[in-house]
């Protein structure tokens, strides 16, 4: 836009007579103000313009502390400055409404005035924390710069991400947002096509036998906890096995509604659903690498226990007879880090059946690796988790269990 010499010198005396001085960054930082570039190419400098209208202190005339806060006070009036260094260096400032002190640039306060206390990091960190609590959000701790996690208080789900974007009145949780979608899919079938019917219905379902916690969840979550695979990245869980147990494997895939798949000589399930993987990775803290980084299960007590070893033998346990007596034991043999686990179960296991003598972990070296072992030969143990088994109707591995049940 082309201005005339008039307007030009019209608003620099506006300016003057506003702020009772003209400096160039007064000019860079004044709304609406035409640049000093444009002066240049009128007048030849920001100096000659001034001397036209009768201002000569151009290059000469230095900020006093009261210079700069009258400019301070014209342009955020949150602040008063203590001492003074100049407008580019950094000075003590006081905000005037948390009364905090701290060291800034006068010239990084100058804005236009807003609801925002622009500048006072205590004053825009409650904001920060009210904002937060308005999404229904909780402040956990920074994570780099301009990232954060926070705390869903509807689903306790821990977040990570940007801070602008929590802060955002339209954000969701995006587990809440995936229960809602779902909701709204399942509540309006007939607009949205098959393939997205089915998957809302699936996670519908994942979350429902999560929260119902049934023993059939239970002997599932055994079963993944000792050979499946969880996927932190993708949220992602894994199971396959040989293809002569595909009868157990259907049974899951039917209790989760997912498929039951078949690769090579293998039967398993591959499913990823966000609120049961957070709502997993929440209550039992399950890692990538959770044969080296064993799980939290001290929540899990009484028959929902039972349920979850029956699962975790038919995964990583084995049914042994011995040679001796011919009596039959239950071995389970895992990385030395799972140890305070393995007799967690143990000593369940042995109570909820009332017997007094309750096996030990003991260490054993194999291939110059540490692993934690542990045997249960009581034959009323062994009896009660077959009752267990047949009274609850778990689809175990038959041929891991057929002896027994025999038996019996």
């Amino acid at each position: 836009m082309a201005y005339t010499e008039e307007y030009l010198l019209k608003m620099l005396k506006q300016l003057w007579n506003k702020y009772g001085i003209i400096q160039s960054n007064i000019i860079d930082k004044e709304p609406s103000f035409p640049s000093r570039a444009c002066y240049v190419r009128v007048f030849g400098s920001i100096d000659n313009a001034c001397k036209m209208i009768g201002y000569n202190d151009y290059k000469i005339h230095k900020f006093t502390i009261e210079n700069a806060q009258k400019i301070v006070d014209e342009r955020n009036g949150h602040f008063e400055l203590l001492n003074y260094n100049g407008m580019r260096n950094k000075c003590t400032v006081k905000c005037k409404r948390c009364e905090a002190t701290f060291d800034v640039s006068p010239d990084s306060l100058l804005r236009n005035k807003t609801d925002i206390n622009f500048g006072c990091k205590k004053c825009n960190k409650e904001k920060f924390f009210k904002k937060l609590k308005f999404n229904n959000l909780v402040y956990i701790e920074d994570t780099s710069y301009g990232r954060c996690k926070v705390r869903c208080l509807k689903c306790k789900t821990i977040i990570e991400g940007a801070k602008s974007n929590f802060i955002n009145p339209k954000y969701n949780c995006p587990n809440c947002n995936v229960n809602i979608k779902n909701q709204k899919i399942l509540n309006n079938k007939k607009i949205y096509k098959n393939n997205t019917i089915n998957r809302a219905e699936f996670l519908n379902h994942l979350e429902k036998i999560s929260k119902d916690e049934s023993l059939m969840w239970f002997y599932c979550l055994g079963f993944l906890f000792a050979d499946g695979h969880f996927d932190n990245n993708t949220q992602r869980i894994k199971l396959f096995i040989n293809e002569k147990d595909s009868d157990t494997i259907d049974k899951m895939a039917e209790f989760l509604h997912c498929k039951s798949l078949r690769y090579k000589n293998l039967a398993g399930i591959d499913f990823c659903g966000s609120y049961i993987f957070d709502d997993m990775l929440k209550r039992y803290n399950i890692d990538n690498q959770k044969t080296y980084i064993p799980c939290d299960i001290s929540s899990i007590k009484d028959e929902k226990l039972i349920a979850f070893i029956i699962g975790f033998i038919d995964g990583d346990g084995s049914i042994l007879q011995r040679t001796d007596t011919k009596k039959y034991r239950i071995n389970i043999k895992l990385h030395s880090n799972w140890s305070d686990n393995l007799q967690y179960l143990s000593n369940n296991l042995y109570e909820y059946f009332g017997e007094e003598r309750i096996p030990h972990v003991h260490m054993v070296t194999q291939s110059q690796h540490i692993y934690a072992e542990i045997s249960w030969g009581n034959q009323n143990i062994l009896n009660g988790l077959v009752k267990f088994i047949i009274n609850n109707n778990l689809p175990i591995l038959q041929r891991k269990w057929s002896k027994l049940i025999e038996r019996e």
